[in-house]
């Protein structure tokens, strides 16, 4: 006990973030953990193993996040503990001799065994390396870690450090690089902040909100386990710039637009004009200097509310939008736990079931020559326990991903949703639209199929007369009953009879 009393450096808290992951952890403990992420990359280099394993060694050694574990207390529950000096597991593998089809097979076997395999949140580190080479030149290293540990934006920076370092070492010289702000400091950041305020302004964003915005095309009954796969939507280039002109010209920024497109999406989908989903924020204070340099976890997922009354003209609607959110960005530190306890939506239901995540962090940025090391592909592996979750892509070609629960969602649902958003954001691009309500979400083939193919209902129109049908009817089934009344009843054949008695005697007045 004493020994491992030496080797902390640190504790403190935890973020909101991390609290429900902690939380949901724990309580899917016996499935894979949702937050389990894995970065895949394909090297091209005359790679010296030891120098690239030092390399990450001391990577880890630098930032403190790197190295932290997650404790239980009986005194204050959970805190983060960072730990002086830790091993980071680092495995080196020889595919060489497979071919290219049992190579691809044997790198989705791995990658799904070490996502199984996941982490003990107590056991530091929270993270572990794989080099596998697969030509003389040729590498895939898979690097595992907890995401209670880093976001996405601390990806490429890392990785970016993990080559700087090889490339000293490899030298035969030692980086001398500034010393990163340690994560504690955001911890006391948050601790700062005016609580009271950020209660205020999310009640008010809430206020008159009871239930969750439907997914309509859910299956209401999950059915088998859950799993999660994805349908991916690329914009070309012409639709991209498009969509980037149309932001320009109504001073708002691309981001905006994909939420915007994604809560029209969710009003059309279930008939709603107001609705919620929720939407994953940079957490990182501009008032805390360095914080885009930080190694730690700072996103944080947080409540989207839009009003779509359809009169609304699309150009003041976008820009009171994206002023709404602009507002909340000041309380993005919140806790999304007390943000939905103080809602008005029941205990146990969730306040959104749907999840924007726009990633300005392209890890694509690293596919280049990083001195002796080239990097060819790149690839994240990351889950949610949200069952829909839109993950969008900037560049010259916007890239959008619909990542869904398999138990929730069939793939001709998700396919059609996918089609729909892709023509609602060409459709926004287009300026065509003045109001809310003129915003097309189908194309002509399904235009034409509601206005024309569905509602070729037409017949030939029978020139008979009323009494003529009647007479009819009563030749065909005259033991029928034609009708009741108080209790007593006539069939096809009397009431024809008594008819033709009524006629007789009104033609001789």
């Amino acid at each position: 006990m004493s020994h491992e009393l030496e080797n902390i450096e640190d504790f403190y808290p935890l973020t909101p973030l991390q609290e429900g992951m902690v939380f949901h952890s724990f309580y899917k403990a016996d499935v894979p953990d949702d937050y389990h992420l894995q970065v895949m990359c394909k090297l091209e280099a005359d790679l010296d193993v030891m120098a690239f394993q030092r390399a990450w060694q001391t990577t880890m050694a630098r930032h403190a996040a790197l190295r932290t574990a997650f404790k239980w207390t009986n005194k204050v529950g959970f805190v983060q503990v960072v730990h002086k000096n830790l091993v980071l597991p680092y495995e080196i593998l020889d595919w060489r001799q497979l071919d290219e089809d049992s190579r691809k097979f044997r790198t989705a076997e791995l990658v799904e065994q070490e996502r199984h395999r996941g982490f003990e949140l107590n056991q530091p580190p929270l993270m572990r390396l794989k080099l596998i080479r697969i030509s003389d030149l040729r590498w895939i290293f898979l690097w595992s870690f907890h995401h209670l540990l880093l976001d996405g934006w601390c990806m490429p920076i890392v990785v970016a450090e993990v080559l700087q370092h090889y490339e000293s070492f490899r030298a035969g010289a030692t980086l001398r690089l500034p010393q990163p702000r340690p994560y504690r400091d955001y911890i006391a950041w948050l601790r700062s902040r005016d609580s009271l305020k950020a209660d205020v302004h999310w009640l008010s964003l809430l206020e008159g909100f009871t239930e969750p915005t439907p997914l309509p095309i859910a299956i209401s009954t999950p059915s088998g386990p859950s799993s999660h796969q994805s349908r991916q939507i690329t914009l070309s280039r012409k639709e991209t710039g498009q969509l980037q002109m149309f932001a320009r010209r109504q001073q708002v920024t691309v981001n905006t637009l994909v939420q915007a497109a994604w809560a029209l999406l969710l009003g059309r989908y279930g008939a709603k004009t107001d609705v919620v989903f929720g939407a994953t924020v940079s957490g990182r204070p501009a008032d805390l200097t360095g914080a885009d340099q930080m190694i730690g976890l700072f996103i944080n997922t947080l409540p989207v509310r839009a009003d779509l009354n359809p009169e609304q003209p699309v150009g003041r609607w976008l820009r009171d939008f994206q002023a709404k959110q602009a507002l909340s960005r000041q309380f993005e530190y919140s806790s999304l736990v007390e943000i939905q306890g103080s809602s008005q939506v029941p205990r146990g239901t969730p306040l959104f079931e749907s999840l924007v995540v726009f990633e300005n962090y392209p890890l694509d940025n690293l596919k280049q020559a990083h001195g002796s090391v080239k990097v060819l592909e790149i690839q994240c592996q990351e889950r949610s326990n949200y069952p829909l979750v839109l993950v969008a892509t900037p560049g010259t070609e916007l890239q959008l991903q619909l990542v869904h629960d398999t138990a929730r969602f069939t793939e001709p649902a998700v396919d059609r949703l996918a089609k729909h958003l892709h023509l609602l954001l060409n459709s926004l691009a287009a300026g065509e639209a003045s109001a809310l309500g003129e915003i097309r979400i189908l194309d002509k083939t399904e235009r034409n199929q509601l206005t024309n193919v569905w509602n070729n209902t037409a017949v030939p129109y029978r020139t008979e007369l009323l009494h003529e049908l009647f007479e009819q009817r009563a030749e065909r089934t005259p033991d029928n009953v034609a009708l009741v009344f108080e209790g007593q009843q006539l069939s096809y054949a009397e009431l024809n009879a008594r008819a033709n008695q009524l006629a007789h005697f009104l033609l001789r007045q």
